[in-house]
């Protein structure tokens, strides 16, 4: 027997899981203040050409996953006091359930336009064309969250409705995870993890927690791999975000 297309709600909900994956990275939420506010440690710009990867694995409601891996060959060039990084798309590998098949061939054909080029300051700090105000984004997107928990219907099922909130607070996660950390080439700190309470209906909590850590080159301090991981919590329910990036001569 063949599978029978998506229906539309179907559809629509793929859609959603995605969008927290595909979208353009454009902002520096959830970020700590010190790195916002950039270093005094200059810069060294890596000499030939290098591999940037990014990986995300979104985890979704049945306990499987999406996750999407796409690579890009980038080269950094001086311009001015600050840098110029170009960067073109080189590979991109895209696991995801069967019920999301017909999303994942989208992605695979997908080109990641935008992105490129990106400026960086004297420290090698990205500079973001709408900068630090973009935290104000990540606190509208958890506004429109708590807003759309607060008119939902509950029902009599606990469990059920804490499901549901977990799905709309993990839908505001996904507006982090799509930020482009201003210091991506050169982390700042180590490792870093912040955590925020939200209040829920029927006098429950969620939790929205990122965990951050890097491992650095030997010389000049560039990134190697950084790791930043959301985790959306409410009560014993729980459902994980991570990205990955790598960069490495190419």
């Amino acid at each position: 027997m063949s599978a029978r297309p998506p229906s539309v709600h179907g559809r629509r909900q793929a859609l959603n899981h995605f969008a927290g994956l595909s979208l353009i990275p454009l902002m520096a939420a959830f970020w700590p203040q010190q790195v916002l506010a950039g270093g005094s440690s200059s810069f060294e710009a890596p000499v030939g050409e290098m591999r940037l990867s990014r990986q995300i694995i979104r985890g979704l409601a049945d306990g499987a996953q999406i996750n999407i891996r796409r690579g890009w060959n980038i080269a950094f060039k001086r311009i001015g006091a600050g840098y110029e990084v170009a960067g073109k798309q080189a590979s991109v590998e895209v696991e995801a359930p069967p019920a999301l098949s017909f999303l994942a061939e989208i992605e695979r054909s997908r080109q990641e336009m935008g992105l490129f080029p990106l400026r960086l300051d004297p420290q090698g700090m990205i500079i973001l064309d709408r900068g630090p105000a973009d935290q104000r984004q990540v606190e509208h997107a958890v506004d429109l969250a708590l807003q759309k928990i607060a008119h939902a219907r509950l029902g009599s099922d606990p469990a059920q409705n804490a499901r549901a909130f977990l799905t709309s607070l993990q839908e505001a996660s996904g507006a982090m995870l799509t930020a482009l950390p201003a210091d991506l080439f050169c982390p700042r700190q180590r490792s870093w993890q912040e955590s925020r309470t939200l209040p829920l209906p029927g006098g429950s909590e969620g939790t929205l927690s990122v965990q951050y850590r890097a491992k650095l080159s030997e010389s000049g301090g560039l990134m190697q791999r950084a790791e930043r991981k959301i985790i959306t919590t409410i009560g014993s329910s729980h459902r994980t975000s991570e990205e990955i990036w790598q960069m490495a001569p190419a």
